[in-house]
């Protein structure tokens, strides 16, 4: 009964949800952060490297899917999956 995150957040477990996934964005934020830091042009360590340096390969006005906001979301969906 997806109404109750309105009538009852706390009580329907919406509110607790909405914190997890809050303090994951967070933590998959950061995390990009820390790799755009201290990405270098080795090979990548690990999937944020490769789309970050996927995405140094392109100009800003170039068209192509690999942009900071995939690098975070990738990572969330690979976790749910």
């Amino acid at each position: 009964m997806p109404f109750l995150r309105f009538v009852i957040p706390e009580l329907s477990g919406y509110k607790e949800m909405k914190e997890i996934i809050e303090n994951l964005w967070r933590f998959l934020d950061e995390e990009v952060k820390i790799h755009e830091r201290e990405l270098s042009n080795d090979p990548p360590r690990d999937l944020i490297d490769a789309f970050l340096l996927e995405i140094c390969k392109y100009d800003e006005n170039e068209d192509t899917i690999f942009d900071r906001k995939l690098t975070v979301n990738t990572p969330y969906n690979v976790k749910l999956t």
